[in-house]
């Protein structure tokens, strides 16, 4: 789900939290010649494992340069097609966490 900059962003949580840990995730980049992915699984793995843990996306999570781009989309690791298919994959353990929590 997508919102427009000016509105502001809420979270349910659950009554009995106090707290919660907010992790922005920006910028991966899937695609780049430069993503490192033992990075993002420590990082995917410490919020999936975060009893507290919520997570916002922000973008920019595959490269998909195109001609005229600031990227090159001659060294990208991975085609269009592959990149949506890894992000896809990547992010349905919060989708599925959600609905059988």
């Amino acid at each position: 789900m997508f919102l427009p900059d000016w509105q502001p962003i809420t979270i349910d949580l659950p009554t009995e939290w106090e707290f919660a840990h907010l992790y922005f995730v920006h910028d991966l980049h899937y695609g780049s010649e430069l993503f490192d992915a033992r990075k993002w699984m420590r990082l995917k793995d410490r919020i999936i494992s975060d009893k507290y843990g919520k997570v916002l996306f922000i973008g920019d999570l595959f490269e998909n340069a195109i001609p005229g781009s600031k990227s090159n989309m001659f060294t990208q690791s991975a085609n269009p097609a592959e990149q949506k298919e890894f992000i896809t994959q990547q992010f349905m353990v919060w989708v599925l966490s959600s609905i059988f929590k």
